[in-house]
């Protein structure tokens, strides 16, 4: 039966444009009829873009045609994370359904979101990148990879999935927003001139910005690019990368002390709370900036609360009330300006508290690789982004702030931190949410846990409920 339906479906073996209008109901840009059509000439294709233009849906669609139209195939999806899997496979699942209800092929639809199958050995399936070796293992005569978001994906990946393309009928598709960074496999296809069939797409290319309105919803609008030109600049790494499609020059991003794919990981990383239970505060120093009280559990930071236009004593009383609900260890408060009257107040209440200034010494066993106390703190908080130790929340305004920080060398060949300072003068405002995390996380007098009440593990769970 199987085998009588893909011969009703050869005459779209070569040509999944027809397939999804005729099969799917789906419509295409000019660009996503390309690249489906390089999809179907090309082994490998590559197509890098702005945000917005289409790739989960033209990516979807191409799965389904090569699945269906190639006998005992696979389809294997792949991205960094699972949030990221999710996505594709959303529409995947959607459009399959149409393709059973329709009884164009006896599709099954598991209870495994990222699972479908006409048979044991004709299947897609959709899976983190985590794990190589699953991919690796993937053989068949008609195989297709998608890789979603491959700017995200380490090259270990790649090379396990290019031990799979050994078949004439194997092939790949790599889709990504560019990486901010200018590094990983996905800068490669263009740096090194990969062996791709390569296509780039930008905002300007959305008949949504052409015709100046909406005629498809689900692509990028004019109203976005705008807002994107005035909340970042033309200039700015979220402008060329999001809305051009581009890859920075390699001068944007040099001295960026946490790429912006750390932070990604980051945001989708699940790690349990554990111990030291504290909490930190950065302490506003003008009327615009904005006092923000973090809280940790292990190595999970999650913003308690922003305050603005509050005077010490209230700043003092909501630290001395998070720290008793939380049953937190230590309270760490940038000292200098007015948070130094913040620490006083919270000193004569015998609250543990562990002043943080920027400009003093970093430790000593520091002292010849950092300028100062700020510079070491936020080396260290750099190290736990790149070494997948942090867990934090999709802040925009953390992101941001994380994403601006530059790093230079000193003349006395020492590691140095811009100031808050410069950084405001760049970003508009002070980075308060970032600067609250780096002192989370700073390792200054803490101590040894068994120094302090230890909560129990039902106790911790429930106090770390965000």
């Amino acid at each position: 039966m199987k085998t009588n339906i893909i011969e009703k479906l050869i005459p779209y073996y070569d040509d999944p444009v027809m397939f999804g209008t005729d099969f799917l109901g789906s419509t295409y840009t000019d660009y996503q009829q390309e690249i489906l059509y390089a999809i179907a000439d090309y082994n490998k294709v590559a197509w890098r873009s702005c945000h917005g233009v289409g790739k989960t849906y033209t990516a979807s669609d191409a799965a389904l045609w090569f699945l269906t139209t190639r006998y005992n195939s696979r389809v294997i999806t792949t991205a960094s994370l699972w949030r990221q899997v999710g996505l594709l496979w959303n529409e995947i699942r959607a459009k399959a359904l149409k393709l059973k209800t329709n009884k164009i092929l006896p599709i099954e639809l598991s209870d495994n979101m990222y699972d479908i199958k006409l048979s044991s050995t004709w299947f897609a399936k959709g899976m983190a990148s985590d794990d190589p070796q699953k991919l690796e293992g993937q053989h068949a005569e008609d195989i297709l990879f998608i890789v979603d978001e491959a700017k995200l994906v380490e090259e270990a990946t790649f090379k396990s999935i290019s031990g799979a393309l050994t078949s004439e009928g194997a092939k790949i598709l790599v889709i990504s927003t560019p990486s901010e960074n200018c590094e990983g496999y996905f800068f490669d296809i263009w740096d090194k001139n990969l062996d791709y069939k390569k296509f780039h797409t930008s905002a300007f290319q959305s008949p949504n910005v052409i015709a100046k309105k909406v005629i498809v919803p689900a692509l990028v609008t004019k109203e976005w690019v705008e807002e994107q030109k005035k909340d970042w600049g033309e200039e700015s790494l979220t402008y060329i990368t999001k809305v051009l499609g581009d890859f920075p020059d390699s001068d944007s991003t040099e001295n960026q002390l946490i790429p912006y794919m750390w932070i990604e990981k980051a945001i989708d990383r699940k790690l349990e709370p554990d111990l030291p239970v504290e909490l930190s505060c950065d302490v506003a120093r003008f009327g615009n900036d904005t006092t923000v009280l973090y809280k940790r559990f292990g190595q999970v930071a999650r913003i308690h609360k922003q305050l603005k236009k509050k005077d010490t004593m209230q700043v003092a009383g909501e630290i001395k009330f998070l720290l008793e609900e939380i049953k937190a260890q230590a309270a760490k408060i940038d000292v200098i300006g007015i948070g130094a009257g913040v620490c006083d107040r919270l000193k004569e209440q015998n609250v543990r508290v562990i002043e943080c200034n920027n400009s003093e010494k970093p430790s000593k066993i520091n002292e010849s690789k950092f300028f100062n106390l700020r510079s070491e703190g936020y080396w260290n908080l750099r190290e736990l982004f790149k070494q997948g130790l942090i867990d934090i929340e999709n802040n925009k305004l953390l992101i941001e702030e994380l994403r601006a920080i530059r790093y230079t060398m000193h003349s006395s060949g020492r590691i140095i931190i811009e100031s808050k300072d410069e950084i405001k003068k760049r970003l508009g405002r002070s980075p308060d949410f970032a600067d609250a995390l780096m002192y989370l996380f700073l390792d200054k007098g803490v101590g040894s846990i068994k120094d302090f009440n230890i909560l129990e593990n039902e106790e911790l769970k429930e106090v770390s409920n965000w």
